[in-house]
């Protein structure tokens, strides 16, 4: 009987199912070269694009360093994605974008005032800001997350050694103390907006349709900042043919 299922298997489902998920066209392409090149072949394209993205656009004197108020923003980004796949010449393929943030997420759903309102009152009651927000009407009694206990990070367990490593590749040199208060001092009081971004996701996947991005018809492009004002940065990669 195992043999019989080994047969039917291998010799009759899994051909099937790749006859059914890779075009001959597509599938014979990719070997030629590698998918992340700038032009793969003379009909396969893979266009990178890095969208800066300022969240401190609309306030007329920003603080710097920024201060991040605890609140949940949304912004649209539809045009510049649209932009982007026109700049491609990507006939017919696919848009990821990604955010190399980690108190960022990206959404497709609609971009309306009221619903903006309502999704940031949604997050923060699933994810509330800490009792120890720098701004006092922001703090909510009682909530308490252990990311926000910067007085011990980076931790000295040997297995969590990773936001050490992380801070030692950044310029922060955290063994010697004074660099390590430093960099205490500048930390953010941010385990919520950490929380949202998990919640929310960080990657968008669309399809391009006869050089057209494929959207519904409410549908919108969203980043949404949990962590700002900040400068933020959006990549695009199109590829297709």
């Amino acid at each position: 009987m195992f043999a019989l299922y080994f047969f039917l298997y291998f010799f009759l489902l899994v051909p099937l199912t790749t006859r059914s998920y890779l075009s001959p066209m597509i599938y014979q392409r990719y070997p030629s070269s590698s998918l992340f090149s700038t032009s793969a072949t003379s009909t396969f394209k893979s266009h990178f694009a890095t969208l800066p993205v300022c969240t401190t656009s609309t306030l007329s004197s920003p603080p710097s360093p920024p201060s991040p108020d605890g609140s949940v923003s949304t912004y649209d980004l539809t045009r510049e994605i649209i932009d982007a796949v026109a700049e491609s010449k990507v006939m017919h393929g696919t848009v990821v974008i990604t955010t190399p943030h980690t108190t960022v997420g990206l959404c497709v759903n609609e971009y309306e005032q009221g619903l903006d309102a309502d999704l940031s009152k949604y997050l923060l009651n699933l994810a509330p800001i800490d009792s120890r927000h720098p701004i006092p009407s922001r703090r909510n009694p009682g909530v308490t997350y252990d990311h926000n206990n910067i007085s011990d990070r980076p931790s000295l367990d040997p297995a969590w050694i990773g936001e050490t490593e992380r801070c030692l590749e950044n310029g922060w040199n955290v063994k010697d103390p004074e660099t390590l208060q430093k960099w205490r001092d500048q930390e953010p009081v941010n385990a919520n907006a950490h929380l949202i971004s998990i919640l929310v996701g960080t990657s968008v996947t669309l399809s391009v349709v006869d050089a057209k991005l494929v959207l519904g018809e409410w549908q919108s492009i969203l980043m949404l900042e949990a962590d700002g004002p900040r400068n933020r940065k959006v990549n695009v990669h199109i590829t297709g043919i």
